[in-house]
């Protein structure tokens, strides 16, 4: 006998919480599987590409052919896999994987509700035996942008016989792939299920929770699996229980496609009192104290079973928690599945003093930096005599990181209180390489304010006039005009007008040539999935530029992607560009990384924008 966690499983044939990056095939990474497979099938049935009549629809036609629900009730099973996906990034609750392969060819999964569609053969065109799932149609589209197959992994194990990675898109918003699993057996019917252990006392307003609860589920042909923690969405159902009232209740555990049932009493108990505590202990709060994340209150009940337990504060109503003004106060509770109420005397201990310590202060910024308040201590003190650090809850005024100054002053307000300290900030400096006619010079270029800088090239230094913006984590600036009658407007006509600000080596590239794809990271329509360069790296590319060449007629398109920005993919274009808009008119040179990406699935039309980005062309906005 197998024990099959439903929440997270100590087998590795049932984990499957990592993601993984491609377009076709998984990667089956250390996981030790036997892939030898007979040479003769000795199957029952047989099926092939030949004899499946599956396999003649297309993807958009697979899931109209039939009443696939009626099939999950009516349609006998010929292999059937099981398995659980735990999100490594914790997005999402973990989610269990159904997938039945019914005798007559058709294929139906469902990952957390959500359906695959498809057919299975186990004769290949040798006539060995293969099993292969084919799965074409993913919630309503293409499966894998058409690499349909899985192929199933031989097991040498006393309950599973085939193992199967395949892909699930989690988020609706991107095409993101992660690699999942499954392991499968040929179907047999359920013969019995044994119950031991779980959860068998309740108090009144809980929900059902099978706790520790050890379903043995053994079939027809003398295999079993013991299943544990189970969740929301198994094929298990438990049925009988009402946390509405007191009594004892027969909870029937029953099984998804069979009449066979298991039951075991449990016992909802009543409450006699209720009694609030403070969870750090003291009948005492501060004013202004959190009452955010951590709830400050803890519920207790007292069951008619002698027993102590700790009430979901969800459940209840609170009133008289005030936290904003100091003073003898009183709070009431009430549970809400029974009104049963409880009240809490509390004191709010008001501030009696705010002292502000600027000795370890960060006093010299550059041009662009960020206020760091760490060496700032504001020792807030209570009537109580208690005092704490609250340096990160004052109010910050003065600070203004767009202007180089000798004399910045910064205030700090806490409650009234307040207290001051001077910094500097200094202009920064970038250093880099600009054409002027055929010649490249050196060009610095010091940032007196996000409006102004000095521009040196040549032995020459000028005042000029400028716009400094942060696009995407990059800082651009872009010149607009002189300052002064130090540079002629002919002369400053010839300048390159905009440049990347890399605030790390203090270096920069002139932008005129050189776009930015948006790539913001979060959120469903955020540019970062909205203006994806090349369909099927959805979620995944990073660092998206285009580098244009006038005197080629050459666009070079380039990004990153995978965890750790590992591969990138190049395109060399040809293009043209009219009215603001640029069109890639033919491929020149491509190098992929590991994307699967292609020339027909890459965008080729996109509108220059004046901030140094790029962003794709939409006929109806134009």
């Amino acid at each position: 006998m197998r024990r099959h966690l439903l929440i997270l499983s100590a087998a590795f044939i049932l984990f499957t919480g990592a993601g993984a990056f491609a377009l076709s095939g998984c990667d089956d990474g250390e996981t030790d599987i036997p892939t030898e497979t007979p040479i003769v099938s000795n199957e029952r049935i047989k099926s092939s590409e030949q004899t499946n009549p599956y396999a003649e629809y297309g993807w958009e036609e697979l899931p109209q052919i039939t009443d696939w629900e009626k099939k999950l009730t009516d349609d006998p099973v010929y292999y059937e896999f099981e398995g659980i996906h735990t999100d490594a990034f914790m997005m999402y609750p973990d989610r269990y994987i159904y997938m039945n392969c019914y005798e007559d060819g058709g294929l139906y999964a469902t990952v957390g509700g959500q359906a695959y569609y498809g057919y299975w053969t186990n004769v290949d065109a040798t006539g060995g035996q293969k099993l292969v799932l084919h799965l074409l149609n993913y919630n309503g589209k293409e499966y894998n942008n058409g690499e349909y197959d899985a192929e199933c992994k031989t097991l040498e194990d006393d309950y599973y016989e085939y193992y199967v990675n395949f892909y699930w898109a989690p988020y609706s918003y991107s095409s993101y792939n992660e690699c999942i699993g499954a392991s499968g057996v040929h179907y047999s019917p359920v013969k019995s299920l044994t119950l031991s252990k779980g959860l068998k006392k309740f108090t009144v307003g809980d929900n059902f929770s099978a706790g520790d609860l050890s379903v043995t589920l053994t079939r027809e042909n003398g295999k079993s699996m013991e299943y544990e923690n189970f969740r929301s969405g198994s094929r298990f159902t438990f049925e009988g229980f009402d946390g509405s009232k007191e009594g004892v209740f027969k909870i029937s555990v029953g099984y998804f496609g069979t009449e066979i049932k298991a039951k075991y009493d449990c016992t909802v108990y009543g409450i006699t009192q209720i009694d609030i505590e403070n969870i750090n202990g003291v009948p005492y709060f501060y004013v202004d104290d959190s009452v955010g994340f951590y709830y400050p209150l803890s519920v207790w009940a007292t069951r008619r079973d002698g027993e102590r337990v700790k009430i979901d504060v969800k459940r209840c109503t609170v009133e008289g928690l005030d936290l904003s003004c100091s003073g003898e106060k009183e709070i009431t509770v009430t549970y809400n599945p029974t009104g049963q109420k409880a009240k809490y005397k509390y004191t709010v201990y008001d501030i009696t003093g705010v002292e502000f310590d600027f000795g370890g202060a960060v006093k010299q910024y550059i041009i662009g930096d960020t206020l760091d308040l760490r060496g700032v201590y504001v020792k807030v003190t209570y009537e109580d005599g208690y005092s704490r650090n609250c340096s990160h809850d004052c109010k910050v005024s003065g600070f203004d990181p767009t202007v180089s100054t000798e004399k910045q002053t910064i205030t700090l307000s806490y409650r009234g209180y307040k207290g001051s300290y001077d910094i500097k900030i200094s202009p920064d400096e970038f250093t880099g390489y600009s054409r002027f006619g055929n010649k490249s010079l050196e060009v610095v270029i010091k940032l007196l304010s996000y409006n102004l800088c000095e521009y040196s090239y040549d032995g020459n230094t000028y005042l000029l006039n400028c716009t400094t913006r942060e696009v995407n984590g990059k800082t651009i600036c872009t010149l607009l005009s002189p300052a002064d009658d130090g540079m002629d407007e002919q002369t400053f006509k010839s300048l390159r007008k905009s440049y990347f600000l890399d605030r790390k080596d203090h270096s920069h590239v002139y932008s005129d040539t050189i776009f930015e794809i948006p790539s913001d990271y979060y959120g469903p329509g955020s540019s970062r999935f909205e203006q994806e360069p090349v369909e099927g790296v959805e979620c995944h590319s990073y660092d998206r530029y285009i580098k244009l060449d006038e005197q080629k007629g050459e666009a070079t398109l380039t990004y990153s992607y995978g965890d750790e920005k590992t591969y990138v993919d190049k395109f060399v274009c040809k293009y043209k560009f009219e009215n603001g808009v640029l069109t890639f008119t033919g491929l020149v040179e491509m190098k992929l990384g590991n994307s699967g990406a292609s020339f027909e699935k890459l965008c080729k039309t996109w509108v220059l924008n004046k901030d140094g980005t790029m962003t794709k062309y939409v006929p109806s906005a134009q």
